[in-house]
Order: structure tokens, then C-alpha cells, then sequence
């Protein structure tokens, strides 16, 4: 009797699994949270990738091996992410996934759209999940389009990128010194390193020395970038007062040198929107109470 129990206890367990291997679905993915970029550098654009995973079954399902693609309009790879470690999802449930994805910032700011600043991308994704000792292996492709061009673009009025200028003064002269007004150029050096095109369009803005307005200047002329071009040179142009100089550089002009700050508004075009941020600078030319008066 024991013996026959044992058997049909045995037959039922059997047939349980065997019907678990078939009632057993594989995970999906619910939906992409979103894609949003963690650090951006000439050479590297770091993103975030977030998905919602979901567990169809009754039992916890264990996520292992999962691993997602990149890859641009032509199913070209950009990146790739794995999970470093497996995961556990209770049944009926889903989690959020984050990976973490390298691209090559030449290569994404080529496939921005400029009339919607954004990127068109395919998420292609593969894993298995394994539930009661059963394993199946799933796979799954999603179109995705996020607005890289509007957090790229925040850069260009920052001109600096991890703590490093893009905008670099190379010189300051002074031109045409006349009885009551003096030119000063600012010659400039500006860095394309992320591979961004866009059109600096002006630089309107004051000159102050001594904290005290002394004159107004602008862009001598507009610069264009594209992919192919990786810096620049350009001048800004401003008529000072001799009398606001004189005045606000006392100390300056003894020594030869007067220090100077700009503030003014970058003007740009990038992506399509036109760009106008304040942004400042300071240095120093080389001035002698004589050039001022005779």
C-alpha cells in the first residue's frame, strides 16, 4: 500500500512539473522608463538605460545572463550592457533594470536629429529566467527616441567640459587708441572636442574694470562647426572709455596691465533652437597711462 502511495505521489510530482514546464512563461519587458545620459566626454557619452521587467508567473522567477544592445536605424551596434550578477523578481511582479551604456560621442552626435534634437535607437535585448529548476531563454527588440541634443546642447554655453574651458583666451591688444576711446581685441580659442555642429553666432557683452563698466563689444565675426571641425579661432571686439579706464585701472596702468572681466550672452544655433546663455571671462592687456593720454 505504502509502495503504491509512494508511486502515485511520485506520478503527481512529475506530472506537476511537467505541467509547470509548459504553463511557464517567459519574463517581457513592460516598458523603457527612459534613457538619460550619466556623463558626456570628448570621447565617451555614458547613458542609462531603464527598463521595467515583468514575471508573468505565480512563482519568483531568477533573471540571469541578461544583456542589452544599442543600435542605430540600420540594427548597427552603438553599445552594450550586461547585468553583472542575477536577478530576483517575485511572482507576478515587475522590477526596474538600469545598465549602464558606452557609445562613442562622434558617433551619437551624428545620429541627432536636428529637427527634433533627439536619437532614434533599437534596444535589442536577451536573458533567461528560470523558475522551479525550469529555464527559457527570452529575447525582445524596442524602438526608443530620447532628446540627446537638448542635454548635449547645454554644454555649448558652458564651454567647459569635466572641469576644462572650451573658450580660451589666447591674447588681448589694444588697437586705434584715440583722446576718449580705445580698441581692444580679445583673440579667442574655442574647442570642438565633443564633434558638435552648431554656429556661434555672437558674443554681445560688457567689459568691466575695476567692477565698473568701461565699454561694450561683440563677436568680430560668426564661427561654424560640424564633425570635422575641432576648434577655432575668433575676436571679440570692444571700444573702452579712456576716462572709465583711467578712472577704474589706476593701480593697473602703473603696472602697465589692466584686468578686465566680460559678461555677456553666448548666441548660438545648435539642433535646430537657437541658444542665449550668460557666460563671463576675465583677463588682463597690456596699457600705459601714456598710450591714454598722448
Amino acid at each position: 500500500m505504502k509502495k503504491a502511495i509512494t508511486i502515485i505521489l511520485l506520478i503527481a510530482v512529475m506530472l506537476s512539473l511537467q505541467s509547470c514546464k509548459y504553463m511557464f512563461m517567459k519574463p517581457s519587458i513592460k516598458q523603457i522608463h527612459d534613457i538619460r545620459v550619466k556623463s558626456i566626454t570628448p570621447d565617451q557619452v555614458n547613458l542609462i538605460v531603464s527598463l521595467e521587467v515583468n514575471n508573468p508567473n505565480r512563482y519568483h522567477m531568477r533573471l540571469e545572463e541578461t544583456e542589452i544592445n544599442l543600435l542605430n536605424k540600420d540594427r548597427q551596434r552603438l553599445g552594450y550592457a550586461t547585468l553583472s550578477k542575477s536577478v530576483l523578481i517575485p511572482g507576478k511582479k515587475s522590477i526596474n533594470l538600469e545598465f549602464l551604456v558606452s557609445l562613442n560621442t562622434r558617433q551619437v552626435t551624428k545620429l541627432i536629429s536636428i529637427s527634433k534634437q533627439s536619437v532614434y535607437l533599437y534596444i535589442e535585448g536577451s536573458g533567461k529566467g528560470s523558475v522551479l529548476g525550469i529555464t527559457k531563454h527570452f529575447a525582445f527588440e524596442e524602438p526608443y527616441e530620447f532628446a540627446l541634443g537638448k542635454q548635449i546642447e547645454t554644454l555649448l554655453p558652458k564651454f567647459s567640459s569635466e572641469g576644462q574651458d572650451l573658450f580660451k583666451i589666447l591674447r588681448t591688444t589694444v588697437d586705434n587708441v584715440s583722446l576718449t576711446e580705445t580698441t581692444v581685441r580679445v583673440d579667442f580659442l574655442l574647442l570642438n572636442p565633443f564633434g558638435l555642429t552648431f554656429r556661434f553666432v555672437n558674443f554681445p557683452s560688457d567689459i568691466y574694470i575695476n567692477d565698473k563698466l568701461a565699454g561694450k563689444g561683440s563677436l568680430e565675426k560668426p564661427l561654424s562647426f560640424d564633425e570635422n571641425i575641432f576648434y577655432q579661432e575668433g575676436t571679440l571686439i570692444f571700444k573702452v572709455s579712456n576716462m572709465k579706464t583711467i578712472v577704474g585701472a589706476a593701480k593697473g596702468l602703473l603696472k602697465g596691465e589692466i584686468g578686465y572681466v566680460i559678461k555677456g550672452h553666448v548666441k548660438a544655433t545648435a539642433f535646430g533652437v537657437e541658444i542665449d546663455k550668460p557666460y563671463q571671462l576675465k583677463d588682463s592687456f597690456p596699457l600705459n597711462v601714456s598710450q591714454l593720454l598722448f
